[in-house]
């Protein structure tokens, strides 16, 4: 809440009047002025209204008393951004997903510097659950889901604007202590107790340097996190697990421990000049770190460790150039390192409809990120007009070591991959695929190295056309400078090169009306263009895999017959572990290689988002909102394998009515050429599409006379033909000809979606507060779990009733989760409180299963043939049940009680 105060020249009294800022919002001042002697006059507003009337975008304010108060399991702040209507957190990762579109796409600010990771995207820490900002250090935040002006950019999803604390010329701060444990946790959705523990506790303390001159603050929180979680395998009907395998399921625990650290000093310089600076440290150190899911089909041996360690800095300068001109400037450079390190140097053996044992093929995995931004906006109020423009700078170096198979990869298929898996313990050669890695370097094997720019120009003009219509006019310009591959392939021209984008024009018109000029009813239009930044980690593999730098085994890029029976029985005597070296016999000319390159027209996602709201003011703390959000957005990346032959040529084959597309060799090469030979060519295209429909209502109550609440439901549709939020693999279509037979429910479809926050202060100092997340089930697809078609993908779509089934096509059980806060406070003095708290997390229990990571159930059947028939084979009624549930660390985890203490002072 700031004071504003306002006199003539020449004296009389002064105008006075109370307004309250929030982020992202604007609020118009009117302030009467007497002369000297006349009269005095004094107004007394009492109520400054809920409706922002002149902001034309679509988004909802989480305040500071909502983040001190409302249940919150992990104290990461991304957590209070699923209280918006329209948005949600993946299913499997941590990524926010808003009006339908890829959590990579978003844009997370923090006092207006860039918090995104450079290399994969969403906020610092990229998707997994890694907390990067004390809790106790932000003020409030907002999230823009539609209708962003054109200072705002790199995003075609949505904006989360996050603000911080800052300190004052009184001493204030908080001391907090939370624990979770087993005794105070249910048993998951699968009847297994857990042995959970989790304590978290830390606090924030800020003050003057010099009273009404230099103010800090600082924030610091630890958490020490015991995640359980219990490996199960799937068991196939009518066969048994063995004992080797029964040996490796049960509990098991991750933990996630990371420190935060946030000091912030704000500085007067003068009357014309604010000096802000920040600094911002993390560490972490987890085990077994993939523990998402309650349940998992993946051995122990198969998880990793994971370190963390992260610095940023940020400074800027607010300068009152004249009494219509204010300049911002602002800096940041931010370092991410990570260091992902597998828990067996063995293999990883997949056992179809099984699970996975062995070690992580994919790791180990090396991340440094290093940003460097610099901004500069301007503000300039004319009246009837507030002009803004600026630009904004970002250099981003990136490294990261990482590739598929990096040590090896064997699997077992069809519906003998049980059977196999025990003989091949025994001594005998069943393995029915082998992938590996032979670095070209073995001292740095797959790192990629290499510098991205991106820069940006923003004019914006918001018009009060009339006392009761506001119009905001703009336009945005981006450029991305990308990085070029170090040593290009000659053979293969799509590895030479990727695309830098330099047209990325964005044009912006909102509009807000005031319809009775009383503040209580305004109408919200917006429309206009947006593109999204492409992360770097999707430049590795062009760099990497290009065919030359590396070599790729996979024993189904050799056709079928004695040769890759030769091979197989070759590569059996080191099985579980990687090969090392080529086997005898075999030159680096026999193994088609897997190149990736860019599109010669690659560039980024660009959408077309137009929104329509109306806002009413109900009562006096009341306000609805009813609202629709429509985004078109095209040029998405997606990975397609254009080494296939293409339709009518030898090889290629339709089967039946199925729809698939059967190849009867794995690949075709295009050619040898200097001693390659080239296999699966995956090309990154800008061609894949998806469009989101959403309806949305939205009520709130602001907090007054003891009581606070939102409530959001959201009807939506969102389609797709590729829903790949894992840039570094891909999505495979049946069809690579014929990409629109991929049109389908996108893996972020929800079609109802519902949450509500609120809370309550009670006689007796007692607080109670709730938050409820309520959502119909994503979408999933059922697959065969080979490659059965030769075209190099083992994700293959299963066939029921002689035809295949669309992506996404069957949808997972409904989601629901409750958490309640009950606190007990204690004036100790004016300014001192203590609290005690308790909060129960899915007080309902409900099991909220699912399907783990990538929305998959491998349920078998029919095979094709190459002959363009069908196999015979049954479907597995098991492979339809889901398998996993959230673990305690997410919403909709078991049940669990959490206890804590609080002292603010």
């Amino acid at each position: 809440m700031y004071e504003i105060e306002a006199a003539a020249l020449g004296g009389g009294q002064p105008g006075r009047q109370l307004v309250k800022l929030t982020v992202g919002n604007t609020e118009r001042v009117d302030i009467t002025l007497e002369t000297e002697n006349v009269r005095e006059f004094i107004e007394v507003t009492a109520d400054q209204g809920v409706v922002d009337v002149q902001e034309s975008a679509s988004g909802l304010n989480i305040s500071e008393r909502a983040i001190r108060d409302l249940p919150v399991r992990g104290r990461n702040f991304a957590e209070f951004f699923q209280l918006q209507p329209g948005v949600m957190q993946e299913q499997d990762r941590s990524g926010l997903v808003v009006a339908g579109q890829r959590s990579i796409n978003s844009n997370v600010a923090v006092d207006g510097a860039d918090f995104n990771d450079p290399l994969q995207g969403n906020q610092r820490g990229g998707n997994e659950a890694v907390f990067f900002f004390p809790q106790s250090a932000v003020r409030e935040f907002q999230v823009v889901r539609a209708g962003a002006s054109a200072e705002i950019g790199r995003t075609n999803a949505g904006f989360l604007n996050v603000v911080t604390k800052s300190g004052t010329n009184e001493f204030h701060g908080e001391a907090f202590y939370f624990n979770r444990n087993r005794f105070l946790t249910s048993p998951d959705a699968f009847g297994r107790d857990l042995d959970n523990l989790q304590n978290q506790f830390g606090g924030s303390f800020g003050g003057p340097i010099k009273r009404d001159r230099v103010f800090f603050f600082t924030a610091i929180e630890q958490n020490f996190l015991r995640v359980p979680f219990v490996v199960s395998f799937n068991v196939p009907t009518g066969q048994t697990l063995p004992q080797v395998l029964r040996d490796l399921e049960g509990e098991k625990r991750g933990s996630n421990n990371p420190t935060a650290l946030f000091v912030r000093g704000d500085y007067i310089l003068n009357s014309r000049n604010t000096l802000n600076t920040q600094y911002n440290y993390t560490r972490l150190q987890g085990d077994n770190f993939n523990f998402e899911n309650a349940r998992q089909t993946r051995a122990e041996s198969v998880n990793y460790s994971r370190q963390n360690r992260s610095h940023g800095f940020k400074t800027s300068l607010v300068t009152v150039v004249t009494d219509r001109f204010v300049n911002e400037i602002r800096g940041q450079i931010a370092g991410d390192d990570r260091d992902e390190v597998p828990n067996s140097l063995d293999s990883q053996i997949d056992i179809s409809g099984v699970g996975t044992v062995g070690g992580d093929n994919s790791r180990p995995r090396t991340f440094r990120t290093r940003r460097f931004q610099l901004s500069d906006n301007v503000s300039f109020n004319g009246g009837r007009h507030q002009l803004r423009f600026g630009f904004d700078l970002n250099i981003n170096r990136v490294q990261q070591q990482r590739a598929a198979a990096i040590q090896g990869r064997y699997g077992f298929t069809g519906g003998n991959a049980l059977l196999n898996y025990t003989r091949a313990l025994a001594g005998v050669n069943t393995i029915n695929r082998y992938r590996g890695f032979l670095p070209g370097t073995p001292q740095e094997p797959a790192t990629f190295r290499g510098v991205q720019q991106e820069i940006a120009a923003f004019i914006t003009d918001k018009i009060r056309v009339l006392p009761t219509l506001t119009i905001t006019l703009g336009l945005r310009w981006e450029g991305q400078f990308n990085p070029q591959p170090a040593s290009p392939n000659p053979d293969i021209p799509e590895t030479q090169r990727i695309p830098n984008d330099l047209e990325q024009w964005q044009p912006r018109l909102g509009l807000a009306w005031n319809i009775n000029g009383d503040k209580k009813t305004v109408v919200r239009a917006s429309a206009g263009l947006f593109t999204a930044r492409t992360p770097a980690t999707l430049f590795q593999r062009v760099n990497t895999e290009n065919g030359i730098a590396n070599l790729a085994i996979d024993t189904n890029n050799i056709p079928s017959g004695s040769r890759r029976n030769a091979l197989l029985a070759a590569i059996f005597p080191s099985f579980p572990r990687a090969i090392t070296t080529l086997p005898a016999g075999f030159a680096p000319i026999d193994f088609p290689q897997r190149v990736y390159g860019f599109a010669p027209d690659f560039q980024n996602p660009r959408s077309f988002q137009a929104s329509l709201t109306i806002e009413r003011q109900l009562f006096q703390h009341w306000n609805a909102t009813l609202g629709f959000i429509r985004n078109s957005t095209w040029d998405l990346q997606r990975r397609v394998n254009r080494n296939l032959p293409p339709p009518g040529s030898p090889g290629y084959v339709v089967v039946g009515n199925s729809g698939y597309v059967f190849f009867n060799t794995a690949f075709r090469p295009i050619q040898i050429l200097n001693g390659r030979n080239y296999g699966p060519i995956l090309i990154n295209e800008s061609s894949a599409h998806s469009s989101y429909n959403g309806g949305m209502l939205t009520v709130t109550r602001r907090y007054a006379n003891r009581f606070q609440l939102t409530a959001n439901y959201t009807f939506s549709r969102t389609m797709d033909d590729d829903s790949n939020e894992r840039n570094f693999n891909q999505e495979f279509a049946i069809n690579p000809f014929n990409l629109k037979l991929e049109r389908g429910p996108s893996k972020q479809d929800i079609r109802h979606n519902f949450n509500l926050s609120g809370l309550v202060d009670l006689p007796y100092g007692f607080i109670v507060s709730a938050i409820i997340v309520a959502r119909s089930g994503l979408p999933y697809t059922a697959i065969i779990g080979d490659d059965v078609n030769n075209d190099g993908n083992d994700n293959d779509r299963a066939i029921i009733n002689g035809v295949v089934v669309g992506r996404n096509s069957f949808r997972q059980p409904n989601f629901f989760n409750l958490d309640l806060r009950v606190a007990k406070s204690f004036r100790l003095g004016e300014t001192r409180r203590l609290d005690f708290l308790a909060e129960f997390f899915n007080v309902t229990r409900n099991t909220n299963k699912n399907y783990d990571v990538d929305a998959i159930a491998i349920v078998e059947g029919p095979r094709p043939l190459s002959n363009g028939t069908l196999s015979t084979a049954a479907l597995n009624p098991a492979g339809f049940l889901p398998y996993s549930a959230p673990s305690t660390a997410r919403f909709g985890g078991p049940r669990q009680v959490q206890l804590g203490v609080r002292f603010t002072f």
